[in-house]
């Protein structure tokens, strides 16, 4: 199976190509130039022998990949479950300007459930679990 950064290169790639094509749409070799020529055939062919610049485009690229992979699609890496320190939960209430009562209410009442949601699912994201517990309760205060 072909990695999905490969996948991506040959993608971009073949965009590259469409500006060095003449009007029968075959590529003017002429404006290309041999280097960015060696260029993409290796990234096509996978030889990155032939050109230095593709070796360290394939690492950046397969670089890139593999850090979107372990950080997830949105690029942060996750916050994971819910902190045993209740510190942890001020001091992010504190900075992200939360009510730090409503965050410690949300603190205590996720600990109770063993670090569950109250619906029974295990908290995943702490820092979003708690912006939505304290927005919400905000919510209520308004509307009450």
């Amino acid at each position: 199976m072909t990695p999905k950064w490969v996948k991506i290169w040959i993608a971009d790639l073949a965009m590259l190509n469409d500006r060095f094509r003449d009007e029968n749409g075959t590529i003017d070799f002429a404006t290309l130039g041999r280097e960015e020529y060696l260029f993409r055939m290796a990234l096509v062919t996978g030889d990155l022998k032939k050109s230095q610049r593709a070796r360290e485009a394939f690492d950046k690229a397969r670089k890139a990949c593999e850090v979107s992979q372990e950080n997830g699609s949105r690029g942060g890496r996750p916050s994971g479950p819910m902190p045993a320190d209740k510190q942890l939960v001020y001091d992010f209430a504190e900075a992200e300007g939360l009510d730090t009562a409503d965050a410690y209410e949300c603190w205590k009442a996720t600990m109770e459930r063993g670090g569950k949601t109250a619906d029974g699912k295990k908290v995943t994201s702490w820092k979003a679990y708690v912006r939505t517990w304290c927005s919400t309760r905000k919510e209520n205060r308004r509307s009450a």
